[in-house]
């Protein structure tokens, strides 16, 4: 169930904004364009009209606002000044922005931020496929033309005593395997704002023997061996090495992965399931060194293995054991009507560190699928909404923009 995931090895870790930041960013920066309207409907420059600006993004003190809004110029000179009407058609276009606001909010927000259905995460449902890309072989900056560079690591976070295994092939333009030697390979810390940890370790690559990989050159490293860092830091592997036969060509290529040497916390004991308030809950046991706040994620599959939902839970935890509960929401799993029983993997997440870098400290994944769930029938489980005072909140003003629209 883990597909290969082309995905640039620089990436240190994995992001991705919920989608409701996103609404709520469009809502704050519509909500900015109505308190400059609302300011000064006057003031308008001499010539201009309600379209002026219309596909350019404002900008301060110079009375541009999306479509529909009207133009404000700050500072016209005394006499010269005269509303501006917003014609039917701008109006109109305002209200049908507003009201598609209104209904994107609506449908996200069907289901809570932590409860999501798997298709609105599909970067983030397999956080151990290995990452392979393809580049082509490059030397003083400049790329060659003949050689390209298979690259595969499999993992770009490691925890603890994790290793990490790395891969190289190099290939023709129709992906024929080329001959491929590696001349020197060493792995460092990254340079950050705090500094840069000293020193530097040999990394050895050697003929891959695995079914399926021949003429792949491949490395595995145990960072915590290496004693390079004490504290959660990226490391990057940088290989030398030398291709083809006709030409032979030298370059170079890199492998970036975030270490964490101990982790904040560790997942501990089986899952417990419960029915509870319409959602199924699952709860892990989790043994914490250090408090803060925690971002952990669970990937749930139906019994044919397919991607139903994606968990997460976003609070603060104190030192100790402590226990952590994901809810799959009753009317996700209605709208989903899965295949039972359910299979619970990929258990994973960090301790959040703000205004530092890096910014996280990982905990270690807990890989693969760890819990079955039982088989329910979904009259088990509620087909209301998800209801909260935030909602309710967000969704007053997105149903103000509307009526602030006009009719």
């Amino acid at each position: 169930m883990q597909p290969t995931a082309n995905r640039p090895t620089t990436r240190l870790w994995f992001g991705g904004a919920l989608g409701l930041a996103s609404l709520l960013a469009i809502w704050f920066q519509h909500h900015r364009e109505q308190a400059a309207h609302s300011v000064s409907a006057q003031h308008a420059e001499p010539g201009s009209s309600p379209a002026s600006g219309a596909n350019s993004p404002p900008v301060p003190g110079s009375g541009q606002h999306p479509p529909g809004g009207v133009t404000v110029q700050a500072g016209t000179p005394s006499g010269e000044g005269v509303p501006v009407e917003e014609s039917p058609a701008a109006r109109a276009e305002r209200r049908k922005q507003a009201e598609e606001r209104l209904q994107t909010y609506r449908n996200y927000a069907k289901y809570p931020p932590g409860s999501r259905p798997a298709r609105e995460n599909s970067d983030q449902l397999f956080p151990m496929a290995p990452v392979v890309q393809s580049t082509p072989l490059s030397h003083a900056g400049q790329p060659s033309e003949h050689i390209l560079l298979k690259l595969r690591q499999d993992r770009l976070v490691v925890v603890g005593e994790e290793s990490i295994e790395l891969g190289i092939r190099c290939e023709d333009s129709q992906a024929s395997v080329l001959p491929c030697a590696v001349l020197s390979a060493q792995v460092s810390a990254l340079p950050l704002e705090s500094g840069k940890p000293p020193g530097q370790r040999p990394v050895s690559f050697v003929k891959d023997q695995a079914p399926g990989r021949q003429g792949e050159l491949v490395a595995t490293l145990r960072p915590i061996d290496l004693k390079l860092v004490d504290t959660t830091w990226p490391l990057r592997v940088d290989v030398k090495l030398q291709a083809g036969s006709d030409p032979v060509e030298q370059g170079s290529a890199m492998f970036d992965f975030l270490f964490t040497p101990e982790p904040p916390a560790v997942s501990t004991g089986p899952v417990r399931e419960a029915v509870a308030d319409g959602s199924l809950t699952l709860t892990y046991g989790l043994s914490v060194k250090r408090a803060g706040r925690y971002v952990l994620h669970a990937r749930v599959d139906d019994a044919a293995g397919k991607p139903v939902g994606y968990l997460e839970w976003n609070e603060l935890i104190k030192v100790g054991q402590q226990e952590v509960k994901l809810v799959l929401f009753g009317k996700l799993l209605i709208d989903e009507n899965p295949r039972w029983p359910l299979k619970v993997r990929d258990f994973d997440g960090f301790l959040l560190k703000e205004g530092v870098a890096p910014d996280r400290e990982q905990i270690p994944t807990r890989s693969g699928y760890h819990h079955t769930t039982q088989v329910y029938s979904l009259s088990a489980f509620s087909s209301k909404e998800w209801q909260s005072e935030e909602k309710s909140r967000h969704e007053r003003e997105f149903e103000k923009d509307v009526e602030q629209a006009g009719p």
